[in-house]
């Protein structure tokens, strides 16, 4: 801080499209660690062919990545 110049962090959200979109990543990352996954793991059905856990991973991955590609597209402007 040279100059009364405060310098901004990338790694903090600028606009309200950003913090939502962190928010949203953050909830499906968390969807898919330890105290939800426990207690996903002991539902028994498959879905299309795939035990439960594996079928609730993957749809919280492919969130994530649906949120990354939104990040990109609509809060990442050159």
């Amino acid at each position: 801080m040279s100059n009364g110049v405060i310098k901004k962090s990338h790694l903090i959200p600028r606009t309200t499209g950003g913090w939502i979109l962190l928010i949203y990543i953050l909830f499906c990352y968390l969807m898919t660690q330890w105290p939800v996954l426990k207690a996903v793991n002991k539902a028994v059905p498959f879905i299309l062919g795939m035990p439960f856990v594996y079928a609730w991973l993957t749809f919280w991955y492919i969130m994530i990545v649906i949120g990354a590609i939104l990040a990109a597209w609509k809060v990442w402007k050159p």
